[in-house]
Protein backbone atom coordinates (compact mmCIF):
# COMPACT_ATOMS: atom_id res chain seq x y z
CA UNK A 1 0.00 0.00 0.00
CA UNK A 2 2.68 2.21 0.74
CA UNK A 3 4.35 1.85 -2.63
CA UNK A 4 1.08 2.44 -4.52
CA UNK A 5 1.06 5.31 -2.42
CA UNK A 6 4.59 7.13 -3.22
CA UNK A 7 4.49 5.76 -6.81
CA UNK A 8 0.82 8.33 -6.67
CA UNK A 9 2.35 10.79 -5.34
CA UNK A 10 5.77 11.12 -7.68
CA UNK A 11 3.27 10.52 -10.73
CA UNK A 12 1.48 13.47 -9.74
CA UNK A 13 4.38 15.61 -8.41
CA UNK A 14 5.48 15.30 -12.17
CA UNK A 15 2.67 16.65 -13.45
CA UNK A 16 2.20 19.29 -11.35
CA UNK A 17 5.69 20.19 -11.12
CA UNK A 18 6.77 23.92 -11.98
CA UNK A 19 3.63 25.09 -13.84
CA UNK A 20 0.26 23.70 -12.39
CA UNK A 21 -1.08 23.17 -15.97
CA UNK A 22 2.23 21.47 -17.41
CA UNK A 23 1.14 19.41 -20.32
CA UNK A 24 1.95 15.97 -20.66
CA UNK A 25 3.76 14.66 -23.83
CA UNK A 26 1.40 11.92 -25.65
CA UNK A 27 4.50 9.16 -26.91
CA UNK A 28 2.53 7.28 -30.10
CA UNK A 29 4.70 4.17 -30.83
CA UNK A 30 2.55 3.34 -34.02
CA UNK A 31 2.20 7.42 -35.46
CA UNK A 32 2.13 6.56 -38.94
CA UNK A 33 -0.84 4.90 -39.20
CA UNK A 34 -2.44 7.90 -38.31
CA UNK A 35 0.10 10.90 -38.75
CA UNK A 36 -2.42 13.82 -37.76
CA UNK A 37 -2.34 13.17 -34.80
CA UNK A 38 1.03 15.03 -34.26
CA UNK A 39 0.88 16.50 -37.94
CA UNK A 40 -2.10 18.72 -38.95
CA UNK A 41 -0.38 19.06 -42.92
CA UNK A 42 -1.18 14.91 -42.95
CA UNK A 43 -4.50 14.92 -43.33
CA UNK A 44 -5.89 14.47 -46.64
CA UNK A 45 -3.10 12.83 -47.90
CA UNK A 46 -5.20 9.56 -48.90
CA UNK A 47 -7.66 12.00 -50.94
CA UNK A 48 -10.99 9.87 -48.91
CA UNK A 49 -12.53 10.19 -45.86
CA UNK A 50 -10.15 8.77 -42.97
CA UNK A 51 -11.53 7.86 -39.94
CA UNK A 52 -8.85 7.18 -37.01
CA UNK A 53 -9.77 5.40 -33.35
CA UNK A 54 -6.44 5.03 -31.38
CA UNK A 55 -5.77 4.19 -28.09
CA UNK A 56 -3.25 3.96 -25.20
CA UNK A 57 -2.53 2.63 -21.97
CA UNK A 58 0.76 3.41 -20.71
CA UNK A 59 2.59 1.70 -18.35
CA UNK A 60 -0.05 -0.92 -17.80
CA UNK A 61 -0.49 -1.89 -14.11
CA UNK A 62 1.44 1.05 -12.84
CA UNK A 63 -1.51 3.16 -10.73
CA UNK A 64 -2.06 6.57 -12.14
CA UNK A 65 -0.22 5.46 -15.64
CA UNK A 66 -1.22 7.63 -18.51
CA UNK A 67 -4.29 6.60 -20.99
CA UNK A 68 -5.16 8.61 -24.01
CA UNK A 69 -7.76 8.07 -26.29
CA UNK A 70 -7.75 9.76 -29.40
CA UNK A 71 -10.56 10.28 -32.57
CA UNK A 72 -9.77 12.14 -35.48
CA UNK A 73 -11.65 12.68 -39.10
CA UNK A 74 -10.00 13.78 -42.00
CA UNK A 75 -10.94 14.71 -45.72
CA UNK A 76 -10.08 16.62 -48.73
CA UNK A 77 -13.10 19.02 -49.78
CA UNK A 78 -14.14 19.80 -53.26
CA UNK A 79 -10.57 19.46 -54.60
CA UNK A 80 -7.48 17.58 -53.34
CA UNK A 81 -5.98 20.29 -52.66
CA UNK A 82 -7.91 21.64 -49.52
CA UNK A 83 -8.53 19.38 -46.62
CA UNK A 84 -9.86 19.57 -43.01
CA UNK A 85 -10.13 17.28 -40.37
CA UNK A 86 -11.22 17.03 -36.62
CA UNK A 87 -9.49 15.84 -33.51
CA UNK A 88 -10.61 15.09 -30.22
CA UNK A 89 -8.74 13.48 -27.72
CA UNK A 90 -8.94 12.70 -24.03
CA UNK A 91 -5.74 11.90 -22.28
CA UNK A 92 -5.63 11.09 -18.27
CA UNK A 93 -2.48 10.79 -16.14
CA UNK A 94 -2.77 10.21 -12.11
CA UNK A 95 -5.87 12.96 -11.25
CA UNK A 96 -5.15 15.10 -14.29
CA UNK A 97 -7.60 15.03 -17.10
CA UNK A 98 -6.58 16.97 -20.62
CA UNK A 99 -9.02 17.16 -23.34
CA UNK A 100 -8.94 18.95 -27.02
CA UNK A 101 -11.51 19.39 -29.19
CA UNK A 102 -9.38 20.71 -32.51
CA UNK A 103 -9.84 21.74 -36.69
CA UNK A 104 -7.22 21.15 -38.87
CA UNK A 105 -7.02 22.38 -41.84
CA UNK A 106 -4.19 21.55 -44.65
CA UNK A 107 -3.81 23.11 -48.40
CA UNK A 108 -1.91 20.75 -50.29
CA UNK A 109 0.27 21.80 -53.35
CA UNK A 110 1.21 19.10 -56.25
CA UNK A 111 4.42 18.72 -57.96
CA UNK A 112 5.82 16.15 -60.14
CA UNK A 113 7.12 13.68 -58.08
CA UNK A 114 5.70 14.40 -54.59
CA UNK A 115 3.61 16.57 -52.65
CA UNK A 116 3.57 19.63 -49.91
CA UNK A 117 1.39 19.84 -47.26
CA UNK A 118 0.87 23.14 -44.97
CA UNK A 119 -0.98 22.50 -42.16
CA UNK A 120 -2.77 24.36 -39.29
CA UNK A 121 -4.79 23.57 -36.07
CA UNK A 122 -6.60 25.01 -33.81
CA UNK A 123 -9.40 24.19 -31.07
CA UNK A 124 -9.97 24.31 -27.06
CA UNK A 125 -8.00 22.69 -24.88
CA UNK A 126 -9.64 21.60 -21.35
CA UNK A 127 -7.20 20.78 -17.91
CA UNK A 128 -8.54 19.63 -14.62
CA UNK A 129 -6.25 18.60 -11.94
CA UNK A 130 -8.40 17.00 -8.95
CA UNK A 131 -6.27 16.16 -6.04
CA UNK A 132 -9.01 14.78 -3.88
CA UNK A 133 -8.78 11.34 -5.43
CA UNK A 134 -4.77 10.66 -4.02
CA UNK A 135 -4.00 8.32 -1.70
CA UNK A 136 -2.47 10.02 0.87
CA UNK A 137 -0.80 9.31 4.28
CA UNK A 138 -2.61 12.10 6.42
CA UNK A 139 -6.15 11.65 5.31
CA UNK A 140 -6.84 15.10 6.63
CA UNK A 141 -4.66 17.57 4.39
CA UNK A 142 -6.59 20.93 3.58
CA UNK A 143 -4.32 21.63 1.03
CA UNK A 144 -5.16 18.59 -1.23
CA UNK A 145 -8.81 18.53 -0.45
CA UNK A 146 -9.15 21.85 -1.45
CA UNK A 147 -6.69 21.77 -4.61
CA UNK A 148 -8.87 21.34 -7.97
CA UNK A 149 -7.65 23.24 -10.60
CA UNK A 150 -10.22 23.51 -13.83
CA UNK A 151 -9.05 25.70 -16.71
CA UNK A 152 -9.92 26.05 -20.43
CA UNK A 153 -7.77 27.90 -23.17
CA UNK A 154 -7.10 28.10 -26.95
CA UNK A 155 -4.57 25.89 -27.84
CA UNK A 156 -2.95 25.96 -32.43
CA UNK A 157 -0.70 24.20 -34.00
CA UNK A 158 1.54 23.67 -37.29
CA UNK A 159 3.13 21.58 -39.84
CA UNK A 160 4.21 20.62 -43.16
CA UNK A 161 4.35 17.05 -45.04
CA UNK A 162 5.84 15.98 -48.16
CA UNK A 163 4.99 12.72 -49.55
CA UNK A 164 4.98 10.90 -52.50
CA UNK A 165 4.15 6.87 -53.19
CA UNK A 166 6.92 5.73 -51.57
CA UNK A 167 8.44 8.56 -49.35
CA UNK A 168 6.73 10.77 -46.48
CA UNK A 169 8.72 13.11 -44.15
CA UNK A 170 7.16 15.60 -42.34
CA UNK A 171 7.99 18.45 -39.29
CA UNK A 172 5.25 20.03 -36.95
CA UNK A 173 4.75 21.72 -33.86
CA UNK A 174 1.31 20.82 -33.04
CA UNK A 175 1.11 22.95 -29.21
CA UNK A 176 3.15 25.70 -30.89
CA UNK A 177 0.12 27.74 -28.90
CA UNK A 178 -1.47 26.17 -25.76
CA UNK A 179 -3.00 26.49 -22.71
CA UNK A 180 -0.21 27.80 -20.65
CA UNK A 181 0.74 30.21 -23.72
CA UNK A 182 3.44 30.77 -26.36
CA UNK A 183 7.05 29.84 -24.49
CA UNK A 184 9.15 28.06 -27.34
CA UNK A 185 11.48 26.45 -25.02
CA UNK A 186 8.42 23.67 -23.40
CA UNK A 187 6.97 23.44 -27.30
CA UNK A 188 7.04 19.93 -28.20
CA UNK A 189 8.66 19.41 -31.94
CA UNK A 190 8.09 16.24 -34.41
CA UNK A 191 10.35 15.55 -37.16
CA UNK A 192 9.29 11.81 -38.74
CA UNK A 193 10.36 10.65 -42.31
CA UNK A 194 10.31 6.82 -44.00
CA UNK A 195 10.48 5.10 -47.69
CA UNK A 196 8.74 2.38 -48.67
CA UNK A 197 10.37 -0.22 -50.88
CA UNK A 198 9.25 -2.70 -52.72
CA UNK A 199 10.39 -6.59 -52.62
CA UNK A 200 10.92 -7.84 -56.57
CA UNK A 201 8.59 -10.27 -57.46
CA UNK A 202 6.73 -10.27 -54.68
CA UNK A 203 3.64 -7.88 -52.81
CA UNK A 204 5.95 -7.70 -49.98
CA UNK A 205 6.68 -4.32 -48.95
CA UNK A 206 9.55 -3.06 -46.09
CA UNK A 207 9.49 0.49 -44.35
CA UNK A 208 12.44 1.86 -42.63
CA UNK A 209 11.11 4.90 -40.52
CA UNK A 210 12.71 7.34 -37.68
CA UNK A 211 10.75 9.93 -35.61
CA UNK A 212 12.95 12.51 -33.76
CA UNK A 213 11.15 14.70 -30.68
CA UNK A 214 12.27 17.43 -29.02
CA UNK A 215 9.90 17.65 -26.08
CA UNK A 216 11.69 20.91 -24.12
CA UNK A 217 14.65 22.66 -24.76
CA UNK A 218 17.08 20.25 -23.43
CA UNK A 219 15.28 16.89 -23.80
CA UNK A 220 15.31 15.34 -27.27
CA UNK A 221 13.97 11.65 -28.13
CA UNK A 222 14.06 9.41 -30.96
CA UNK A 223 12.70 6.69 -32.24
CA UNK A 224 13.89 3.95 -35.30
CA UNK A 225 11.75 1.52 -37.07
CA UNK A 226 11.23 -1.24 -39.58
CA UNK A 227 8.18 -2.58 -40.48
CA UNK A 228 8.14 -5.87 -43.09
CA UNK A 229 4.65 -6.59 -45.03
CA UNK A 230 4.04 -9.56 -45.89
CA UNK A 231 1.96 -10.02 -49.15
CA UNK A 232 0.73 -5.98 -48.35
CA UNK A 233 -1.61 -7.61 -45.91
CA UNK A 234 0.14 -8.65 -42.67
CA UNK A 235 2.94 -6.02 -41.20
CA UNK A 236 5.45 -7.21 -38.18
CA UNK A 237 7.96 -4.98 -37.22
CA UNK A 238 9.68 -3.17 -34.10
CA UNK A 239 10.73 0.24 -32.77
CA UNK A 240 13.91 1.03 -30.21
CA UNK A 241 13.49 4.25 -28.33
CA UNK A 242 17.32 4.68 -26.80
CA UNK A 243 16.88 5.02 -23.19
CA UNK A 244 13.30 4.11 -22.52
CA UNK A 245 11.24 1.12 -24.68
CA UNK A 246 11.75 -1.83 -27.42
CA UNK A 247 8.70 -2.03 -29.38
CA UNK A 248 6.81 -4.95 -30.96
CA UNK A 249 4.62 -3.53 -33.54
CA UNK A 250 1.70 -5.31 -35.91
CA UNK A 251 -0.60 -4.66 -38.33
CA UNK A 252 -3.30 -6.52 -40.31
CA UNK A 253 -5.00 -5.00 -43.52
CA UNK A 254 -8.47 -7.10 -42.87
CA UNK A 255 -9.84 -5.43 -45.88
CA UNK A 256 -8.55 -2.99 -48.81
CA UNK A 257 -10.01 -0.23 -46.63
CA UNK A 258 -9.82 -1.07 -43.29
CA UNK A 259 -7.22 -1.73 -40.82
CA UNK A 260 -5.65 -2.69 -37.51
CA UNK A 261 -2.38 -2.22 -35.27
CA UNK A 262 -1.09 -3.12 -32.13
CA UNK A 263 1.98 -1.87 -30.58
CA UNK A 264 3.44 -3.46 -26.92
CA UNK A 265 5.98 -1.24 -25.77
CA UNK A 266 8.78 -2.78 -22.97
CA UNK A 267 10.05 -0.31 -20.82
CA UNK A 268 13.64 -0.47 -20.40
CA UNK A 269 14.07 2.17 -17.71
CA UNK A 270 14.01 1.15 -13.85
CA UNK A 271 10.29 1.46 -13.96
CA UNK A 272 10.26 -1.95 -15.67
CA UNK A 273 9.90 -3.01 -12.72
CA UNK A 274 6.85 -1.17 -11.23
CA UNK A 275 4.43 -1.71 -14.89
CA UNK A 276 3.69 -4.47 -17.75
CA UNK A 277 4.56 -2.64 -20.80
CA UNK A 278 2.33 0.00 -22.80
CA UNK A 279 -0.61 -1.10 -25.11
CA UNK A 280 -1.37 0.56 -28.17
CA UNK A 281 -4.27 -0.12 -30.61
CA UNK A 282 -5.44 1.57 -33.71
CA UNK A 283 -8.46 0.72 -35.99
CA UNK A 284 -8.44 2.56 -39.60
CA UNK A 285 -11.07 3.09 -42.30
CA UNK A 286 -11.15 4.87 -45.34
CA UNK A 287 -14.49 5.64 -46.75
CA UNK A 288 -15.50 6.78 -50.81
CA UNK A 289 -11.92 5.60 -52.48
CA UNK A 290 -11.28 2.31 -54.15
CA UNK A 291 -7.49 1.74 -53.17
CA UNK A 292 -5.11 0.12 -55.22
CA UNK A 293 -2.70 -2.61 -53.73
CA UNK A 294 0.49 -2.19 -56.14
CA UNK A 295 0.08 2.12 -55.19
CA UNK A 296 0.06 1.10 -50.89
CA UNK A 297 0.89 4.35 -49.67
CA UNK A 298 -2.76 5.27 -48.25
CA UNK A 299 -2.89 1.94 -46.53
CA UNK A 300 1.12 2.25 -45.04
CA UNK A 301 1.94 6.00 -44.94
Amino acid sequence: MKLIIKYNLIVMLFIIGGKVFSQHQNVWSNYQLNASAINPAAIGKDEALDINIYSRKQWAGFSGSPLTNLLTINSMIKRPSVNVGLLVSDDRIGNTLNQNFLINYAYRIKFKKFRLAFGLQAGIQMMNTNLNGLNRVNEIDQVVEQNQNKKTGFTAGAGMYLHNEKLFCGISMPNLYNINGLDFNSVPLYFNAGYMFKIRQSKDLFKPSFMIRRIEATRITYDLNLMYYINSKFGIGGSFRPKSAIVAMFEILLTDQFKIGYCYDYSTTSLSKYQNGSHELSIRYLFGKKLKMNNPRALYF
